[in-house]
């Protein structure tokens, strides 16, 4: 059994990466076919964030106002090259808040002071 965490509105969904070279960490977006929420897209970078902040917490340009932010999740996976399975009525996944995200790697343990600790 998979376990998912969270949708919650303060976290941000890093799809994108703004540096080319990074490798892109979600390897499958898990999501509910009913799933929906607001959010806001850096028209820059492609930088998506559920809080409704007015400009990019990654370039710094302003956001633009996304009703639905599904469509946006799915295009910004398969441009980078992330499957994406669409779940159909699971009560776990509706418990976590309708979307999910596998992935390849965690960006937050390649940092320099990981890297120095080794």
């Amino acid at each position: 059994m998979l376990s998912f965490e969270k949708w919650h509105p303060a976290f941000t969904i890093q799809l994108y990466q703004p540096i080319p070279t990074r490798p892109i960490e979600v390897q499958t977006l898990l999501m509910l076919r009913s799933f929906k929420a607001e959010a806001v897209e850096c028209p820059n970078c492609r930088h998506l964030d559920t809080r409704m902040v007015k400009t990019c917490a990654v370039c710094a340009h302003e956001t633009r106002e996304l009703s639905d932010v599904s469509d946006a999740l799915v295009d910004l996976a398969l441009r980078n090259g992330a499957d994406i399975r669409f779940i159909d009525g699971d009560p776990d996944m509706e418990k976590a808040g309708h979307v999910a995200a596998l992935l390849r790697f965690r960006a937050d343990q390649n940092t320099a002071e990981k890297k120095m600790a080794v």
